[in-house]
């Protein structure tokens, strides 16, 4: 009975032993995997996101891509295209559901991006540095700048380097929402 009382003692220390080391090897993997995380890829894989854009606010919505460059947030009315260094914090990107797959687009950058919406003749509201906003559609696109063409006015080329966000609002022509 004694020998039965010390067996069963060392096999709850060696269990106890075992199970604090599968948590100690399961903390250590998941730090490891924290490490080779970047934040937009917790962005892709969140259903819905907040990110605080400079010159611009905090939008909300889903990401449809990110890459290096840029992030595709469609919002409830409109869809935003942020330049990734325009991004000052951004909430949602923890709850992980898996990376999105990647898609061709989300490799590519702004080029890529106005010429869709030159093709599309969309309407469009830039945002650049210094919250200064032009509204016009896609006349030329250049190597590193687009050329915006107003619904009044003369032609403006605008440098990618100055941009903050582009918006497209999904009610129409003229009525792009920054804040959607």
């Amino acid at each position: 009975m004694r020998w039965e009382r010390l067996f069963g003692e060392l096999e709850g220390h060696a269990e106890h032993a075992h199970l604090e080391e599968r948590d100690a090897l399961v903390a250590d993997l998941r730090e490891g995997e924290w490490a080779t995380r970047s934040w937009l890829d917790g962005l892709q894989a969140a259903e819905e996101v907040e990110v605080d854009v400079r010159d611009v606010g905090v939008l909300t919505g889903r990401v449809q891509f990110a890459n290096s460059v840029l992030i595709h947030l469609v919002g409830a009315t409109a869809d935003h295209v942020i330049a990734v260094d325009a991004v000052r914090w951004a909430r949602g990107g923890t709850r992980s559901r898996g990376l999105a797959p990647e898609s061709v687009a989300s490799r590519l950058g702004w080029g890529h991006i106005f010429r869709e919406l030159q093709a599309e003749a969309d309407f469009v509201r830039m945002t650049l540095v210094d919250a200064l906003v032009l509204e016009g559609r896609i006349g030329v696109v250049g190597q590193d700048f687009v050329r915006l063409s107003p619904a009044s006015g003369r032609e403006r080329d605008v440098p990618v380097r100055a941009l903050r966000m582009v918006t497209v609002g999904r009610d129409g022509p003229g009525k792009s929402t920054a804040g959607a």
